[in-house]
């Protein structure tokens, strides 16, 4: 059997029973209540204001492959190192890499960046601006090897183009270095600031690369030309505007 109840009493009851439960937090069995958990938050008004925050990192300038000390401090108006500081150490881009849980950046690649310390309190940033930066510069690494790519023997006579690899520890530089060429004996091979070879003389020389105090040589030996000249045919022909002529050349040796 139900029953019914309309009317203003209805309503009041009802407005009583929610009220009751929303002051006494009264459990409903069977259901776990939900609450937020607390956050335990830093008080940050604690530790005196930051006036200024000191990042110094040593040296500013590395080669790739080197690290650098980085060491930051905060200070007070009264100009004194406060304590109880963290600082999270941050450089953007792929130039420097973080190390030693920010005690130090370890330098990737070539090229300039910003290395930042921001000040923080149980690993909340500290509000306002305490925060230092400084520019690092990353200079290439020094090079390990240089590698001659030419062929060994060349006729007398004849030209090619020598090109030379400098590598570094890390491997192959960003930028390519300046290499010098020599020859040890020029009566035998000359060589081009920028690598083009001339067999002038049947012979061996060595041919030489350097730079940067890394240096490295190949032998070239030239031998003779078995060629003595070139035969053209047709050497003569009766041409008209518009005429095609498919020419062909031939080596000749000593011999003919």
């Amino acid at each position: 059997m139900k029953r019914r109840f309309r009317g203003p009493f209805t309503a009041v009851l009802l407005v009583a029973v929610i009220s009751a439960c929303a002051s006494s937090q009264a459990e409903i069995p069977g259901v776990s209540p939900t609450r937020s958990p607390a956050v335990p938050v830093p008080d940050v008004r604690s530790v005196p204001g930051i006036e200024e925050v000191q990042l110094s990192v040593e040296p500013t300038s590395i080669r790739v492959g080197d690290t650098a000390r980085v060491v930051a401090r905060a200070l007070g108006a009264d100009g004194q190192e406060l304590a109880g500081v963290e600082f999270r150490i941050r450089t953007p881009g792929r130039i420097l890499g973080v190390i030693d849980g920010g005690a130090a950046v370890v330098a990737v690649r070539e090229g300039s960046a910003i290395v930042t310390a921001e000040a923080q309190i149980e690993a909340v940033p500290v509000p306002g601006v305490a925060r230092g930066s400084i520019q690092m510069t990353v200079l290439p690494a020094p090079l390990a090897r240089i590698e001659i790519t030419v062929s060994a023997q060349m006729y007398e006579g004849t030209r090619a183009t020598a090109s030379a690899a400098a590598t570094t520890a890390y491997g192959p530089r960003e930028t390519s270095p300046l290499i010098t060429w020599r020859s040890t004996d020029v009566s035998v091979l000359r060589v081009s600031p920028n690598g083009r070879l001339q067999a002038t003389e049947v012979g061996i020389a060595q041919l030489e690369a350097r730079s940067e105090g890394v240096s490295t040589s190949r032998e070239i030996n030239v031998v003779r030309n078995p060629v003595r000249r070139l035969s053209v045919a047709p050497r003569e022909s009766d041409l008209r505007a518009g005429d095609v002529v498919h020419l062909s050349a031939t080596a000749v040796d000593a011999e003919g």
